[in-house]
């Protein structure tokens, strides 16, 4: 009778204590479950899309974590950006920090390191010094071209190799063999684990008694710690030119660095393998997809590098600023296509307030960026495909009197991803007419606008037809 009456007792102080203790005022959301609550709501298809149509700033509680989507630019810019010495930090992400061994990474590390790491891969990723690797993408590039004319509906695995193999010559100096090198299949699979392990719907990040199970998961990683010494290509100095060599090397290439910082340089390159790779290969992916549905748009680029190139080579990077519209293509395609729908969360590290609302230390904030560059108040008709709005319209966020905002100028690695993408894009449209598959009933088959739903935003397979344009551009792929 006595244990009845203590623990009628204890449920009633349960209770009393979950009705009346201090509640933050937090952003609107959808009820949840006892325990685990809205972890159902984070497990959506295309969850982005979702928090989109929620409402414009919506709140969500798994556990006893409170969960706030950024829809709009000018939150995330006063919020993550202003006041980004409160918003930095990282949650503890027990899915992938604990069980597949991916603390390290630099999108999990935490706030004290965060800082020093930031500023050390804007050294090395700057816009002078990238310029060093423009003739290892020009190779790879060129051999894209020629895998896209001999297998076209290959398209995703081409360029799976192509990035591949430019990631790893620029971070590592190593120079893969072919598209079947061991490096390049590993690489593939971390990935892989790499983009479903961060998503935020695990119910084991937030729930602790949980993070006592064991993994096997941590021998997928262990086989991508490359070891940046003695990757590279000694005859030819690559080791050193390589990122990895520019932080570790000296001239004589000696090490000039702990060993502590060594490891740390090797996660930050495999940060900014995952981060260049997947979202790399989906812009290309979704470029083809475009150029597909958007005939009249390909033939305008194609009208204006013949112009100024001309038939007789490809285009260079020195060609750049006279192919505008193509430029316009690239932005439009990245706004658009959102490769990277959301950002990972971010953790506060105090209380603060916004408005009407207030956040407890430990929220976590996730910037919708597909939301934010979908905004009809700064993109007129923001679900159509207009590289010409970057060409022509007058920016509606400056008439409005918003922030700008672009979610891609805080990526330390965007300025080598810019060269990269820009020189396929341009050189795919001079060689190739990019056209819709044809069936065996002579039936035209278009790809369908349906993207995977996890941490990047590629497009379900499709196939397609890729032809030259010209017979001289043969010649020009087999130089």
């Amino acid at each position: 009778m006595y244990l009845t009456l203590s623990g009628l007792t204890l449920l009633a102080v349960f209770i009393v204590y979950h009705v009346y203790r201090y509640k933050p005022r937090l952003p609107p959301g959808p009820s949840g479950l006892p325990i685990v609550g809205n972890i159902i709501d984070l497990n959506t298809q295309e969850l982005w899309r979702k928090a989109h149509h929620w409402g414009k700033r919506y709140g969500l509680r798994v556990s006893r974590t409170p969960i706030i989507f950024l829809e709009r630019g000018e939150v995330a810019m006063e919020l993550l950006h202003k006041r980004g010495m409160y918003y930095s930090d990282r949650p503890h992400l027990t899915m992938a920090g604990d069980l597949c061994g991916m603390d390290s990474l630099t999108p999990l590390i935490r706030i004290d390191k965060l800082k020093l790491e930031r500023k050390r891969l804007g050294q090395a990723l700057s816009p002078s010094a990238t310029k060093k690797w423009r003739p290892a993408l020009e190779r790879e590039v060129m051999a894209l071209l020629r895998n896209l004319h001999q297998s076209p509906n290959d398209h995703v695995a081409h360029f799976q190799r192509m990035t591949g193999s430019t990631m790893l010559r620029v971070l590592y100096g190593y120079r893969a063999q072919s598209a079947n090198d061991p490096l390049l299949h590993a690489a593939e699979e971390m990935m892989k684990v790499t983009s479903t392990a961060m998503l935020p719907n695990w119910l084991i990040d937030f729930l602790p008694f949980y993070r006592r199970l064991k993994s096997n998961l941590q021998s997928v990683i262990s086989r991508l710690r490359i070891q940046a010494l003695t990757c590279g290509d000694k005859d030819t100095g690559e080791k050193r030119d390589c990122f990895c060599g520019t932080l570790l090397l000296s001239n004589e290439d000696e090490p000039i660095v702990s060993p502590e910082l060594e490891n740390r340089v090797k996660w930050m390159a495999m940060s900014l393998y995952g981060a260049g790779m997947d979202s790399s290969v989906v812009t290309l992916t979704q470029f083809i997809m475009l150029m597909i549905l958007h005939p009249d748009i390909q033939r305008q680029a194609q009208e204006e590098i013949d112009k100024f190139v001309g038939p007789h080579r490809v285009p260079d990077f020195g060609d750049r600023d006279n192919l505008p519209f193509v430029d316009c293509i690239l932005k439009e395609t990245l706004r658009w296509g959102v490769p990277i729908p959301i950002t990972p969360s971010h953790r506060l590290i105090q209380k603060d307030s916004y408005e009407n609302f207030e956040f407890p230390e430990g929220s976590l904030f996730t910037a919708n960026i597909w939301s934010m560059l979908h905004d009809e108040r700064v993109y007129t008709e923001p679900l159509e495909f207009r590289p010409e709005r970057f060409l022509n319209e007058k920016h509606q966020a400056e008439q409005q009197g918003l922030p700008p905002f672009d979610p891609y100028t805080r990526c330390p690695g965007i300025h080598f991803a810019d060269q990269s993408i820009w020189l396929a894009m341009a050189r795919m449209l001079a060689c190739f007419n990019i056209q819709p598959f044809v069936n065996h009933d002579g039936e035209v088959v278009l790809p369908e606008m349906i993207f995977d739903g996890g941490a990047f935003r590629q497009p379900k397979p499709f196939k397609c037809r890729i032809t030259l344009r010209r017979k001289g551009v043969l010649s020009t792929l087999q130089e």
